[in-house]
């Protein structure tokens, strides 16, 4: 909803606090605009009080010689003199908009202003303070987020003023504001001099920002026409702190067009981008997304050769790689930012504690590990929790096989999983709580885990190397460890170190074919592809457990394994993406199958010559490894998918989500029975876990993290969450009597349903933020094209409907996903939605 005009010069004046001369100042910025030739707009979007004494009526009756040039307006007008939340709630001749709606006015006023193509200014001029409430209470500085217009900060000159001055500038500064201009009057000739003026030029000269002080207004008298007018001329309509501060404007407002214009082309001469062909970048300006600033589920992206706005709000559509909570630059999230920043900036970790980590560590066992974690191993990313998790079990795994040297240890796990970015990440594609800056790391963590537990136990005196179970199309990271851990294929084939070490098994698949819920099962299992009433009873394991097809898997997993072993293959840990394969072309796995390998491998500690559990508790037949990067937090619905599966991992490693899309933080969590494997009667220092980061568990990540629970809290209490679970109670996720299912989306049941029976749709699939479309094609895969040339008429329907906003999104060959935040709107949903569906019946 951002606004950028090559012939519209646009800012908006915010005051330090209440009777700082916002208008007359403001005023004044006008007539020195219309006297640099240009047409002026000023708008009031929302006045309190007597309309005799409005802001709009002021700025037109000091409007000068040149009073043709300038228009002034107000949106929202109420008769009490009061603060605008309470003039709303008193006023019950008129009903009070939303803050979308209160925003939405601005904007539309801004554009319509903007159609006149004449060279012009506008001002947009705030009530109050920064902090002052709008008219349902929300503060100003949030309310106006959406637009991000360039500000002028009017200084309060009164004593006291330097402070009010200065914590307005960091108010707006938390929230992503650019402050073009500080006006600051002098003092009074007759007052106390306060030099306010003197203080905060140099100060905000720091800061790169210009300080203009003109001189204050007249005092009040009954000639106070007059004396305003002259007052205007003198400060406004020739040289002055009030010409050079228009001027400081234009300067600005040419400066960002220009930056952003040369962003693409200065772009692809520095960076080195992930997952990018360089050489296929042909055209710079178009290829490149220039991005000024991101608000709830929306870029705000460049667009230069727009006819009217250069800026244009296009939706995120892959949640920024699946890291958004509740979309972008949310202001709790950044104030505990601050605020961690502030106190702590970053401090070393190592036999160490600070509250932020201990507090995130707390509720990481309490909440996503509760009933089986003990223990939290911070890190980096999702990747490199990926290796940690892998060290944790093949060291386990190697104490109990009594290794007398050293043995390579791998994992198991389903193909299509992603863990992470590091090596052993790469490689391996709750009781206790381990740090990492992001999934990857965190993923590496788990996996150091998880091998440490199984060497600890295995009875074998050979070297032997240890792989990991996994399943076909996972993705841990891409780390040259968590690369090891999955199956050679796209994102690992060409990288030199790869080598794959492990087996992975071909997964049964859910999916939505023709308006019915089916599970697509491999040949190999010698049993058919099963049809269900609804996807909520594909995900009801007490009623599946004890089903033939239950059996099949069973049997199935367990023949595999023995052959395996039986050829002298050995494994250290079983690594799976829970219930979606999400880099591995969104790939939704049976969680009854899911279940039954967790299950078989626990019980098949005789194939894995790892020694029964002594206590109960322990960590039995290979540890087991929920790469949660994706899947955790909410992503698909339950806060972790261990609900869905009724199963729990021995370690699980958590991202993304965890810290909101903010910063990188990961952690891997862990049983005592994994960490024993470390920290044992009679350990060396080198049996520690020797992993780290230099900003493991940085204040920063655990505060924000901390901060992004409370706000999950909140948004899975509400009530567009109940709604959408009621939705889901009937037709395609109808739960079978049952009040509430794990299984529901936040997508319209109807659009999946709807979308699955057209032509060009082979199966569609949805849980909770997710939404996953496969697309018919003579070539699918990682490399087709198909869905990615589908997204441009998806994104083309868009602008043909409303034309509002655009589309960014990310593909994997022939699927087309789409992912929301948790709390994105039903009507933002609802436009996606229909822009498919048109998609589809217009190359149907």
């Amino acid at each position: 909803m951002a606004h950028l005009y090559k012939h519209l010069r646009i800012h908006q004046v915010f005051g330090a606090n209440t009777d700082v001369g916002k208008t007359v100042l403001t005023t004044a910025l006008c007539r020195a605009a219309a006297a640099s030739a240009r047409r002026v707009y000023f708008l009031k979007p929302l006045s309190t009080g007597n309309a005799a004494d409005a802001d709009d009526g002021h700025i037109l009756r000091h409007a000068g010689p040149l009073s043709g040039r300038i228009n002034a307006d107000c949106l929202y007008r109420y008769g009490d003199p009061v603060s605008p939340h309470l003039a709303a709630q008193r006023d019950q001749t008129q009903r009070t908009p939303s803050d979308a709606e209160f925003v939405r006015s601005i904007s539309n006023h801004i554009r319509k202003c903007a159609e006149e193509r004449a060279e012009s200014a506008m001002f947009v001029e705030t009530a109050g303070g920064v902090h002052s409430p709008t008219l349902l209470g929300t503060l100003q500085a949030d309310a106006y987020r959406p637009l991000l217009l360039p500000t002028v900060l009017i200084a309060d000159p009164r004593l006291g003023g330097i402070s009010s001055t200065i914590s307005a500038y960091e108010s707006m500064v938390m929230r992503g504001y650019n402050i073009d201009l500080v006006l600051c009057m002098l003092d009074q000739p007759w007052s106390k001099a306060y030099l306010n003026h003197e203080f905060l030029t140099p100060w905000f000269a720091e800061r790169g920002i210009p300080v203009c002080g003109p001189p204050p207004p007249p005092a009040k008298s009954d000639n106070d026409q007059n004396n305003m007018e002259s007052y205007y001329a003198q400060i406004a309509d020739g040289p002055g702190e009030i010409q050079r501060a228009d001027q400081v404007l234009t300067n600005a407002h040419k400066k960002r067009i220009e930056n952003l214009e040369s962003m693409p082309q200065r772009a692809t001469k520095s960076f080195w981008w992930p997952f990018v062909q360089h050489d296929f970048i042909k055209n710079p300006e178009k290829d490149v997304t220039t991005i000024d600033s991101a608000h709830g589920d929306f870029f705000s992206v460049h667009s230069p050769n727009a006819t009217d706005s250069f800026l244009k709000p296009h939706l995120d559509g892959s949640a920024s790689w699946w890291t958004q909570s509740f979309g972008h630059s949310h202001h709790r999230l950044a104030l505990a930012a601050a605020q961690a920043a502030g106190r702590y900036g970053h401090v070393i970790f190592p036999l160490a504690v600070h509250q932020p980590a201990l507090d995130l560590a707390e509720r990481l066992v309490k909440g996503p590990g509760a009933g089986w974690a003990d223990r939290v191993f911070f890190s980096d990313d999702g990747s490199t929790a990926v290796e940690v998790a892998l060290k944790m079990a093949m060291r386990a795994v190697a104490l109990r096989r009594q290794h007398s040297t050293k043995a390579e240890l791998g994992v198991l796990g389903i193909k299509g999983s992603y863990h992470g970015d590091t090596i052993g990440a790469m490689d391996a594609c709750e009781d206790r709580v381990f740090f990492s800056d992001d999934g990857s790391t965190a993923v590496e963590v788990a996996l150091k885990m998880a091998v440490r537990a199984v060497a600890l136990r295995r009875q074998q005196d050979t070297k032997t190397e240890l792989g990991v179970l996994g399943i076909k199309g996972s993705y841990h990271g891409d780390t040259i460890g968590a690369m090891d851990a999955c199956e050679g294929g796209v994102y690992n084939a060409s990288v030199e170190w790869h080598r794959e070490r492990g087996f992975w098994f071909d997964p049964p698949t859910v999916g939505v074919r023709d308006g019915i819920a089916e599970i697509t099962v491999p040949n190999s299992f010698g049993a058919q592809n099963h049809t269900f009433p609804s996807i909520s009873a594909i995900y009801d394991m007490v009623s599946r457990l004890t089903t033939p097809l239950a059996d099949a898997y069973r049997k199935h997993i367990r023949a595999e394994l023995e052959r395996l072993t039986q050829f002298g293959r050995a494994f250290g840990a079983l690594v799976i993406e829970p219930i979606v394969l999400g880099a591995g072309g969104m790939l939704f796995v049976d969680p009854l199958f899911q279940r039954i390998l967790v299950e078989t491998v626990r019980q098949s500690s005789d194939l894995f010559k790892t020694r029964q559990p002594e206590t109960a508790g322990e960590w039995s037949g290979l540890p087991i490894i929920f790469d949660e990067v994706f899947t955790g937090f909410h992503r698909i619905g339950p806060l972790t998918s261990a609900s869905m599966l009724g199963a729990t991992p021995d370690i699980g490693v958590y991202a993304k989500i965890l810290t909101g899309g903010v910063v990188p933080l990961s952690a891997t969590l862990a049983t005592n029975s994994i960490f024993s494997s470390f920290n044992f009667p009679g350990a060396k220092k080198i049996d520690a876990l020797l992993h780290g980061h230099s900003y493991s568990a940085h204040p920063v990540g655990c505060a924000v993290a901390s901060a992004t629970m409370d706000e999950i809290g909140l948004v899975t209490r509400g009530k567009e969450w109940q709604e959408a679970k009621r939705r889901c109670l009937d037709g395609l996720y109808a739960s079978n009597g049952r009040s509430e299912s794990d299984a529901w989306t936040l997508w319209d049941p109807k659009f999946v349903e709807a979308a699955s029976k057209k032509k060009r749709v082979e199966q569609t699939m949805a849980l909770g933020t997710v939404f996953a479309m496969t697309l018919r094609g003579a070539n699918g895969g990682y490399q087709a094209t198909i869905a990615q040339d589908f997204i441009t008429v998806v994104q083309n329907q868009l602008a043909t409907n409303d034309g509002e906003y655009g589309l960014h999104a990310r593909t994997l060959g022939d699927v087309v996903y789409f992912m929301s935040s948790l709390n994105t709107r039903r009507d933002t949903l609802e436009a996606i939605e229909k822009a498919v569906l048109a998609a589809l019946e217009q190359h149907s």
